[in-house]
């Protein structure tokens, strides 16, 4: 060996002497709590806690900052020192808040952001160490030795500590491929219930028996068409006997089958797009046509649309074939939030918040990840940097918005509307009272000019002749206060009624890829051009802080680069076409793990009422991998394989044994063990129907559903109060809700009605209906006393349990029912009891419903009820900007007027009424508001 080996090795022998003494002269230095603070502590702070409390001065809440001890011991303007012990229960105030248990102090504030049980005792054990913090050096050298955790590579972020972040495997869970779990040969079952009960042997969790037939099919038909089960399918199927594997396939092939299950189904999609018949915010304007956005949702999931395809129509159906109406109409969904544009607003502004609102919304409904959290900084939690939203913002920076006349498909339905009779009226009134107006104006300053010995001419006149302004009549000459406010009602009145008009006009909602007009208000529809590209073509840029007036770095159209695994044809920023089609292809990649999890777990959750990930619109480092390993990736893949079918999927989660599964047990079991049984699906969650599916059902119950399919929304009868509540929009007052002329229009599938932002029906409010200005994912549950007032108090459903009795007697031929007469009255009991809760009574139930229907004829004998008062013409109050002055003016109800009214209780002889009020309340009942 020669000498100048020997000094080489020499060399490298002091290199590696040297380097792990330097390291282990700066651990010497380090206590297990300053390495356990910097490792686990800190990035929690400064993740979960610095962006509210310390990275921003102008954004600390509470004045609380949090970014050293020192500021932890000061605390904020609620606590003073967050480390020191809560004198009820000795436990530290930091642990307290964090754990959630301090009202009005929870943190982090939203529950979806709560921190894990790990994350808690982090603090607690920091605590218990006595609070080491060491300094901002030291963090990172600790970090730089100690961390674990894997960096992700990404098209980098704003800062290279946030490129160095380090993530745990286990949390990255929902970026990385598919993972294959085969299913052994041997067997032969639903392999949905190999996964599940698999885990649930692991896990040392009571699986539940297979429920009844009843239960069953009333499941399954709440569940895929939001209807209860005709009585035929239920006599069918007794619970003596048990339905085999092969009778329940047919029954939910059948459910499939139906018109009804696209109507049911396509209610969870427009919850996830936020879809409304109006824009929201200050105008609320009309969106006229978004209806055919509807009904094309409901078409897509009755025809089994393959999930590919429904995607791309939504994202790019102009770039696919755009002679296919389909394609364009589907395009509403990115026409769906809350977003306007007026002349009160900056352009630039207003259309940025419509290209942050699509950014966001693609990021939710088909990755479940909310986009939005990385607008004005690099995410916070998951590998998403800001450069990834600006890129898929670039996707969309020369879509832009327009109203085409679209001739109707023959698939769609052009029913004929008798509420455009009203619209109609309300525009003749509008433009009489304009021209009563300007007729008035028009004699005023004639005889204004009379008055002072001029020659008599108007306004408009004299400015032509360039008179001087003392010799120019007043604009206004000859209104009083009440003129004015009336000039401005009717013509702004007159302007929302073009935009209601698309009702009933073959008109679409549409984008297209173009240059951006800067148009100053969007008071009337506009065409898409025919120069598309003459004015400005946007650019994509990383806005400073999200604000459009803030450009920095140019990107151009791009995914989500965590997701390297997937293809992504990059076409450049100056294309003219091309970018959202590209993207969508993108999104259904069959590679694109993230986008088939998000889909599987949202039909999942829409059969069992809760995801296999909690949060459907939401994945992410954050978000808890799947209790059942294996199981969701599975499924994925069985949805890649059946071509998308979400029909295909439906059939194979309804018929597992885990969706058969009864809500109870046959043994007793402990509370914890019941929640876990539901966090494992090895029972079923009962539910309560949705606010639809209650108003859906009384109609279908009493026979008076209209199953028209399709066509220009509905107004049901609301609350009174709340229809004629003065609403101010667009510098004027909104027309009073009125409801559909025809009860056929009014008596149509919930799904059918019109949607106001603005106006949202307070029945279905209180059964928690979501606002419709955000994406939702999954139904809320709530249980409160207004619940039962807006059942006990509702005149539509006492309504409907009178046309329920009413066609009973009918049908079963009796005429009169003496009360006293016990057989009949005992048959005709159980029929009521069969309509509405698909049963017979069980013993004790007659007698006590006969006692009750007794009563309330006694009741009724004595008492009369009035019927519901519907006025023609409802006072408005309000001050006119131009005077300053109050004024007030009648505004007319022309369809309280000539609508076709209600049966009403009213209208029943007495003992019809004594039998309605027992049906009004089985329709009200604990047993018929939830699904078991």
């Amino acid at each position: 060996m020669s000498l100048l080996s020997d000094i080489r090795i020499f060399i490298f022998g002091i290199i590696c002497i040297l380097i792990p003494f330097e390291g282990a002269r700066g651990e010497s230095n380090w206590t297990e709590g300053q390495i356990h603070f910097a490792t686990k502590v800190y990035p929690v702070i400064k993740g979960r806690c610095l962006p509210c409390h310390g990275d921003d001065p102008k954004k600390i809440k509470g004045g609380l900052v949090l970014d050293s001890l020192a500021n932890f011991n000061k605390g904020g303007e609620t606590i003073s020192n967050l480390l020191e012990l809560d004198k009820d229960d000795n436990i530290p105030i930091i642990i307290k808040i964090i754990s959630r248990d301090v009202e009005d102090l929870e943190m982090p504030p939203k529950e979806s952001d709560k921190l894990s049980e790990e994350e808690i005792s982090y603090f607690r054990r920091w605590v218990k160490d006595k609070a080491p913090w060491p300094n901002a050096s030291d963090i990172l050298s600790i970090q730089k030795i100690y961390s674990k955790g894997v960096i992700v590579e990404t098209s980098g972020g704003l800062s290279k500590e946030w490129d160095n972040r380090r993530y745990e495997e286990r949390n990255l869970w929902p970026y990385k491929p598919l993972q294959s779990s085969p299913i052994p040969s041997d067997y032969d079952g639903n392999p949905i219930d190999y996964f599940i009960e698999k885990s649930a042997r692991k896990n040392n969790i009571e699986i539940a028996d297979i429920a009844n037939n009843s239960e069953l099919i009333r499941r399954a038909t709440y569940n895929l068409h939001g209807l209860p089960p005709n009585q035929e399918t239920l006599d069918r199927f007794p619970n003596r006997e048990k339905m085999s594997d092969e009778e329940w396939a047919k029954i939910i092939d059948r459910l499939l089958s139906s018109p009804r299950y696209g109507e049911k189904f396509a209610g969870h999609w427009l919850d996830v797009v936020k879809y409304a018949d109006s824009a929201g915010m200050a105008n609320d304007f009309f969106r006229g046509s978004a209806w055919r956005y509807r009904d094309f949702v409901i078409r897509s999931f009755n025809k089994d649309k393959p999930w590919k395809l429904f995607v791309k129509q939504q994202i790019a159906g102009d770039e696919l074939l755009p002679d296919d109406p389909d394609n364009l109409i589907g395009l509403g969904f990115l026409r769906m939030g809350p977003w306007e544009l007026t002349g009160m607003e900056v352009a630039k502004v207003a259309r940025q918040k419509f290209l942050d609102d699509v950014t966001d919304l693609v990021g939710q409904a088909f990755l479940s990840q909310p986009l939005q959290c990385a607008k004005c900084h690099d995410h916070k939690f998951d590998p998403i940097p800001t450069r990834d939203y600006y890129s898929i913002q670039a996707v969309f920076i020369n879509t832009q918005l327009a109203e085409t006349k679209l001739a109707y498909s023959p698939e769609e339905k052009t029913i004929s509307n008798s509420d455009k009779s009203t619209v109609d009226k309300r525009r003749s009134m509008m433009s009489a009272e304009l021209n009563r107006l300007n007729e008035l104006v028009r004699e005023s300053q004639l005889q204004w000019c009379k008055d002072r010995g001029l020659p008599p001419m108007t306004r408009s006149q004299a400015m032509k002749r360039g008179l001087p302004e003392d010799q120019i009549p007043p604009r206004h000459a000859g209104f009083t206060v009440k003129d004015f406010g009336l000039e401005r009602i009717s013509r702004k009145s007159l302007q929302r009624l073009n935009w209601e008009d698309d009702m009933f006009l073959p008109v679409a909602h549409v984008v297209y890829s173009g240059a951006w007009k800067k148009d100053k208000n969007y008071q009337a529809p506009k065409e898409i051009p025919e120069s598309r590209w003459q004015g400005e073509i946007e650019k994509a840029f990383i806005l400073n802080g999200g604000d459009p007036f803030a450009p920095t770095t140019e990107v151009i159209p791009g995914p989500l680069s965590v997701l390297d695994f997937v293809d992504f044809e990059k076409i450049p920023s100056n294309s003219k076409a091309g970018k959202r089609s590209n993207f969508a292809d993108w999104i259904t990649s069959d590679n694109n793990a993230l986008a088939l999890r998000s889909v599987v777990n949202r039909i999942w959750t829409w059969n069992f009422g809760q995801g296999l990930i909690e949060t459907p619109n939401h994945f992410g480092t954050t978000t808890k991998p799947p209790d059942i390993p294996g199981l969701l990736d599975f499924l994925c893949g069985y949805f890649v394989d059946n071509e998308g079918s979400i029909k295909s999927l439906n059939r194979l989660i309804l018929t597992s044994k885990a969706w058969r599964r009864s809500s109870s047990f046959s043994r007793s079991v402990n509370r914890d063990e019941y929640q876990k049984s539901k966090k494992y699906f090895t029972s079923f969650s009962p539910r309560r129907l949705t606010a639809e599916e209650i108003r859906d059902s009384h109609l279908y119950i009493s026979g008076e559903i209209n199953f028209e399919i399709g066509g220009p929304p509905t107004r049901p009868i609301i609350d009174l109060e709340t229809a004629l509540q003065p609403r101010m929009v667009m510098g004027t007052f909104a027309e009073a809700w009125q409801p559909s002329i025809k009860k056929t229009d009014r008596n149509k599938r919930s799904i059918y009605t019109l949607k106001l932002r603005g106006l949202r029906d307070p029945f279905r409010e209180t059964f928690d209906t979501p606002n419709p200005d955000l994406s939702c994912a999954r139904r809320e549950e709530s249980v409160t006393p207004n619940q039962v007032f807006s059942l006990i108090n509702n005149d539509v459903i006492m309504t409907q349990s009178a046309y329920l009795i009413k066609r009973l007697y009918s049908d079963l031929k009796f005429e009169q029912i003496s009360l006293e007469d016990t057989d009949k009255v005992n048959r005709f009991i159980k029929r009521i009891y069969i309509h509405c809760l698909g049963r017979e009574p069980v013993q004790g139930e007659i007698q006590k419903a006969s006692n009750y229907v007794h009563s309330m004829a006694r009741f009724h004998s004595s008492k009369s009820i009035p019927k519901p008062y519907y006025p023609k013409e409802v006072t408005r109050k309000a001050v006119e900007e131009n005077t300053g002055q109050s004024f007030s003016f009648r505004e007319k109800l022309f369809s309280y007027d000539v609508m076709e009214k209600d049966l009403h209780i009213s209208d029943l002889p007495i003992n019809q009424r004594a039998m309605t009020e027992l049906a009004f309340v089985l329709m009200n009942s604990n047993e018929f508001m939830y699904v078991f």
